[in-house]
């Protein structure tokens, strides 16, 4: 397909920075998002680091800085720390998290939605679409087949795990047949490759 456009504007990168809660845990270098949003009014700094992203993009560099992550699991059930309920969240730096939220859960998205490369039935990172959807259609379903009295079958396909479970060769193909520019790919994929994980708990940071 035509390739997506990946340049990042100045307005598209202050409405990024504004629209993200200052409270979101970031950045392993101690950058944390506070800094970002309050160099916003400074038009010069902004659009100097705003032209650092798109230079990252366009040449397909791998900063060492994105390559590290830290690892925090969260309960899901307050009170009960089994290793089963606990829900692993990545800290990624904050100028990462921003360019994957504008090129990649933004504009790639955008893109399998006017190729028509969802299936109705999926509800997740989908715009105006929630889990309650899902939920209700279901239960709708269910409803009208016990009314009309007739035969259903059903198969819920909701994969465990599957965002940490996506093969990286595999999702970067099919980002570029969707149009995603080589070197794009090349800096997503590449800090994938080369991140290295810490574990963050009361004691501090893991430094293996």
């Amino acid at each position: 397909m035509d390739p997506i456009p990946t340049e990042i504007t100045l307005q598209e990168y202050r409405k990024g920075l504004r629209s993200w809660s200052e409270n979101t845990s970031t950045s392993p270098s101690g950058r944390h998002l506070g800094i970002y949003k309050a160099l916003l009014p400074l038009d010069n700094i902004t659009s100097d680091m705003c032209m650092t992203l798109n230079v990252v993009t366009r040449l397909g560099l791998i900063p060492s800085r994105w390559c590290r992550a830290i690892s925090v699991m969260i309960e899901k059930d307050a009170g009960n720390p089994n290793i089963n309920r606990l829900r692993i969240i990545h800290l990624f730096e904050a100028d990462y998290t921003l360019f994957l939220k504008i090129i990649w859960a933004s504009s790639l998205v955008k893109r399998g939605k006017e190729a028509n490369q969802f299936g109705e039935a999926q509800q997740g990172s989908r715009q105006n679409r929630a889990a309650n959807d899902a939920v209700l259609l279901k239960r709708l379903t269910y409803d009208l087949s016990r009314i009309l009295r007739s035969n259903l079958g059903t198969f819920d396909n909701d994969a465990k795990s599957c965002y940490d479970r996506i093969i990286n060769s595999i999702a970067m193909l099919a980002a570029k047949r969707l149009g995603m520019p080589d070197t794009v790919i090349a800096t997503h994929a590449g800090i994938l490759w080369a991140l290295q994980y810490s574990v963050k708990t009361m004691f501090g940071i893991s430094e293996g």
